[in-house]
């Protein structure tokens, strides 16, 4: 029990446990419902194999648009991503990043991104996870030319595009996971109050880096603190709905 709460009542949605130094140890003691993503498509084979003894954590297959973006990784990545996809109910983290530092490698962000979402809306019942900073449009856009929404749960991720952009997403049928530091942000609490309540997932994008200390406490703590802020935004209680529809979605899967 926390605070009056049942573990099993948190969903993180979107994390990095690889990256913790002693990430065993982390999926031991957190028996919540994890989804950590993978950056890397080589890692995803020795990261599902390490995290088998734990039923609570499921791993997803992915390819991060910044390792696109700064080479070291490239179209045969990707390929082997897309083939990956039939393999795994989970893919991510993926998607765009247009941010300033990425500018040239645009092309080949979307060549490897469309590659994989079209691969899993052929094959369909995929949850995937996306990063689209500062390139929503252009995600939607690859969603809805593959009707991915329809076949597969896709979860946008940190989302921050513009609003017009949010209601395009949820007019798709997007869901969107929210963490700590979005909701330390006025337009991560703006948006909270217009998602709908059935399409939102709490997650904690922890540990953001490789190597960084990272423990169960800190990965409870940061979504307790997210659930408060979505809940102050909302001015109503929501673990209940967060929980259930975290529930539906991994409990639709297999691992």
């Amino acid at each position: 029990m926390t605070n009056g709460l049942r573990t099993y009542e948190w969903h993180d949605t979107h994390c990095h446990l690889d990256f913790a130094p002693q990430a065993l140890d982390v999926a031991r003691n957190a028996p919540w419902p994890m989804v950590s993503m993978t950056v890397d498509p080589r890692d995803y084979e020795p990261t599902r194999n390490s995290f088998s003894p734990f039923n609570n954590v499921h791993v997803a297959a992915g390819l991060h648009p910044w390792w696109i973006a700064d080479g070291r990784c490239g179209r045969a990545e990707a390929s082997l991503l897309a083939q990956l996809v039939e393999t795994t109910s989970f893919v991510g983290e993926v998607g765009l990043d247009f941010s300033q530092r990425h500018e040239g490698s645009e092309d080949e962000q979307i060549w490897a991104f469309d590659l994989v979402i079209g691969e899993s809306a052929r094959i369909g019942g995929k949850i995937v996870s996306i990063h689209s900073l500062r390139s929503a449009d252009t995600v939607l856009d690859v969603l809805d030319r593959h009707g991915t929404c329809s076949s597969c749960a896709c979860i946008l991720h940190w989302f921050s595009g513009s609003s017009e952009q949010l209601h395009r997403a949820i007019e798709m049928g997007c869901y969107f996971s929210v963490n700590e530091r979005m909701m330390a942000t006025g337009r991560g609490r703006e948006y909270a109050k217009v998602m709908p309540a059935d399409h939102i997932l709490l997650e904690t994008d922890l540990p953001t880096r490789q190597g960084e200390p990272c423990s169960a406490d800190d990965l409870l703590r940061s979504l307790q603190n997210t659930l408060e802020a979505v809940e102050t935004a909302c001015k109503r209680p929501c673990l209940d709905e967060l929980a259930r529809t975290s529930a539906l979605l991994l409990g639709a899967v297999t691992r």
